[in-house]
């Protein structure tokens, strides 16, 4: 059985040039520099995937490793995971970068994930990625020894999630809307999260009648979303705005129209607002013991979201404009 190592070079490498390497991410994976396999191969690497992916010159890589046989073994008994375990690699470092990204929001991504096998003569085979999107806001971040050690503690929760849960929906969702450059898309798709996250149960138990008239999901996802994510008086009342925009917002998407009649500010604003509601709500769950194990299972999610919403106090007209106002 051979040692492989599947290896996805960071970029911009300054984001996370101040970080202390190696450092362990939880969930077999390692902030690091590319091992020596890589660094002997990426001559080849360039030629085959491109030579503006840059790997020869790359410092710092997410690293996973794992024992196979040969590149597309099957796992016998896959952890809730992809069968092959090269795919179960590459997915374990797509959410250690998200772990990074929730931990603190930046332009750290890859560009490819390379599968190589350690003393072996297999060619080294790449799997390439578009970039991650950053908003503009979060292009200059930079991560610190701090962020690291946090987005590990997130990724130890993350990593073992069954993919069933609606956290690990929403992580994937996220994933794939941090790499989508059209506006509209990344939008929509960070509203499907949203909704894995608190949309409430849209179906009626068996056995029962079909609900008639209106169910006032948008109604009750404000509500649940202000009252999970919590503080003051006015926080709530604008998260619950926020919540009111992104909702009118995501019926235009989702049915069919764009977001191109907004100014490229309210566009931008639509965006930062979901990426953080999803960023908040996720770092709730995995920061969160007791909210974690509410979040186990959708029916005790369920039963938890509306026992907040049910407590929660709808903000007055005058804290509904004080939120707009500071929106």
């Amino acid at each position: 059985m051979a040692h492989w190592y599947a290896v996805a070079p960071v970029f911009p490498e300054a984001v996370a040039a101040a970080t202390a390497s190696p450092v362990d991410l939880g969930g077999n994976v390692r902030l690091d520099r590319p091992p020596t396999v890589f660094r002997s191969s990426s001559v080849s690497i360039a030629e085959k995937v491109g030579s503006h992916y840059g790997c020869s010159s790359s410092n710092l890589a997410l690293v996973n490793e794992y024992e196979a046989n040969h590149l597309n073994e099957m796992d016998p008994a896959p952890p809730r995971r992809p069968r092959r375990k090269r795919d179960a690699a590459r997915q374990a470092i797509q959410i250690a970068n998200v772990a990074l990204w929730l931990a603190r929001p930046s332009p750290l991504g890859f560009r490819l994930v390379v599968h190589l096998a350690d003393g072996e003569a297999t060619p080294p085979s790449p799997n390439a990625f578009p970039d991650l999107c950053a908003l503009p806001k979060y292009v200059t971040s930079r991560l610190s020894a701090l962020d690291v050690a946090e987005a590990k503690r997130l990724n130890e929760t993350l990593a073992p999630l069954s993919p069933r849960t609606t956290a690990f929906i929403a992580t994937r969702y996220l994933w794939l809307a941090l790499h989508e450059d059209m506006l509209d898309v990344s939008f929509g798709i960070l509203s499907i999260a949203i909704e894995a996250l608190l949309g409430p149960d849209d179906q009626p138990p068996p056995g029962t009648p079909p609900t008639k008239g209106p169910r006032n999901i948008g109604k009750r996802i404000r509500s649940r979303g202000a009252a999970f994510l919590g503080g003051s008086g006015p926080e709530q009342a604008l998260n619950y705005c926020r919540l009111d925009h992104w909702w009118t917002a995501r019926n235009e998407v989702m049915h069919g129209d764009t977001l191109e009649a907004r100014s490229d500010a309210e566009k931008f604003r639509l965006l930062g607002e979901a990426q953080e509601l999803v960023r908040a709500v996720l770092r709730t769950i995995l920061l969160n013991a007791a909210v974690a194990v509410e979040f186990s299972t959708f029916t005790t999610r369920e039963a938890y979201l509306e026992k907040l919403a049910w407590a929660f106090v709808e903000p007055t007209a005058t804290e509904l404009a004080a939120a707009e106002a500071e929106r």
